[in-house]
């Protein structure tokens, strides 16, 4: 596999898993879901998705360079962990964001984001399956034009 493709082919999961995580997001919060189990995945795995997509861009860029894929996916996941700790209410008055956030609508809104630490184990399953996409993908093996 040349290095183009495989960089194509990490972006196509990645345009893929964010695509299935908005459409998960969108119909999670649009109707009521029959079961708590079914609503602890669906509700977390927009989350998973979008730590795995972006991730997976990250991956592409550095697929010339396979010794950085744990540095990517442990960045990854600790942006996720960063922006999902901030909707913690108590974490949020501890920075003062509660005041920033009255002059920033979109600080604002996404203050107003509901923090769930399940959301925490979905961040990190998602920078996990992005790395172990990444080796399976060959990028240990790729050939250099």
């Amino acid at each position: 596999m040349t290095l183009q493709n495989m960089e194509a082919r990490l972006c196509l999961m990645a345009a893929v898993a964010l695509a299935a995580g908005t459409l998960i997001y969108l119909y999670a919060r649009a109707t009521p879901v029959p079961t708590a189990t079914l609503a602890l995945c669906l509700g977390s795995l927009p989350t998973l998705l979008h730590t795995a997509a972006f991730t997976l861009l990250g991956l592409a860029v550095v697929a010339p360079w396979p010794r950085l894929v744990p540095v990517v996916c442990a960045a990854w996941l600790a942006i996720e962990c960063a922006f999902e700790a901030l909707q913690s209410p108590a974490i949020a008055d501890a920075m003062n964001l509660s005041t920033l956030g009255a002059h920033s609508s979109l600080l604002r809104a996404y203050l107003h984001g509901t923090f769930d630490p399940v959301d925490l184990l979905a961040a990190g399953m998602g920078a996990v399956l992005a790395g172990c996409i990444a080796v399976s993908t060959g990028n240990h093996r790729v050939q250099r034009p």
